[in-house]
């Protein structure tokens, strides 16, 4: 598996482990011909329709977790779908100190056992409807949450800010997308997960 820069300095993930560390955030490109991707991306100007978590077990055992419950091999993953991840360090140069990657990480395997969101899926469409959301009220509660399961980025938000950074400021858990993670201060990106090729 390779994981390759913008700039087109490619280099191998396994010896290079160390510039993804624990609880790295993972964004999926949208696929073009699928309009669900691109009802997810295009309305916020994104690349990105979908987010999971990159977690490091034992020296070269990556996995990706994600909302709903999966808890897969990230080297499977980018066999099925090479250049379409984006990895992103999370608190880059330790700007936030008291941010702890364990407690993220626990809280994520907590939120893994509650299951996907659909109905939270739903709801947060609704308010971004441009006819309907002229009527409802603007949502600025960091700590608003909806009953049951969350989205894939809202897991996300929810465990960063169990280990004690909120990624998207001035945003419900529940309404941040893919794209407000990519946006957001805490992390940076360090490349695109692709299949390894021949030298």
């Amino acid at each position: 598996m390779r994981l390759t820069r913008r700039r087109k300095y490619p280099f191998l993930i396994r010896p290079t482990i160390t510039r993804l560390p624990p609880a790295s955030l993972l964004l999926w490109r949208a696929r073009w011909w699928s309009p669900i991707d691109r009802l997810i991306a295009a309305p916020r100007r994104s690349l990105y329709c979908h987010a999971s978590m990159c977690v490091l077990r034992g020296d070269d055992w990556l996995l990706n977790w994600e909302a709903g419950g999966n808890d897969e091999s990230l080297a499977d993953l980018v066999k099925r779908y090479p250049q379409r991840i984006d990895a992103y360090e999370p608190n880059t140069e330790d700007r936030w100190p008291h941010w702890r990657a364990d407690k993220t990480e626990r809280a994520m395997r907590e939120i893994m056992r509650t299951g996907y969101g659909w109905r939270s899926i739903w709801l947060s469409s609704l308010c971004r409807i441009p006819g309907v959301r002229m009527f409802l009220p603007a949502r600025m509660d960091d700590c608003e949450d909806l009953p049951g399961p969350p989205v894939c980025s809202s897991a996300l938000a929810k465990a960063y800010r169990a280990g004690g950074v909120d990624v998207v400021p001035g945003c419900p858990d529940w309404l941040v997308e893919p794209a407000d993670l990519a946006r957001s201060l805490f992390f940076s990106y360090v490349g695109t997960l692709e299949l390894p090729v021949p030298f």
